[in-house]
């Protein structure tokens, strides 16, 4: 998935989104996804979220964002959650209105076994 900053037609300002939600009505001004801030990705995915009607997930980005930067500062906090919403943000990698795995993508494995599929301990 890919995100572009883009002007729709009658809005005052730019905003972040994925380009497959993207029409003839919208400008492309960046394609440069490292251009986004932790702020545009939380609040990208925080839509994303409530456009899935995963209300109780809306506005969880913005705490994950707090906490990511709090723990690994503001370029850490930034380059994970540009990974989070590439994978259509946590609502969308818990299956909500999700035909990507994130299990899968992310090699997580079966429940009650470790990340390389082994049993811990």
């Amino acid at each position: 998935m890919q995100i572009a900053l883009i002007l729709h037609s009658g809005d005052s300002h730019p905003y972040w989104t994925t380009l497959d939600r993207w029409t003839q009505n919208e400008t492309i001004i960046d394609r440069d996804e490292s251009n986004a801030s932790l702020e545009d990705l939380v609040v990208l995915c925080d839509r994303a979220a409530e456009g899935a009607n995963a209300h109780d997930l809306c506005g969880i980005h913005r705490l994950l964002g707090a906490v990511l930067n709090q723990q690994q500062g503001r370029v850490g906090a930034t380059l994970t959650m540009l990974v989070i919403t590439k994978l259509g943000g946590l609502h969308a990698m818990g299956g909500i209105c999700s035909e990507n795995d994130a299990y899968e993508l992310l090699a997580v494995g079966e429940s009650g076994r470790d990340w390389s599929g082994r049993y811990p301990g």
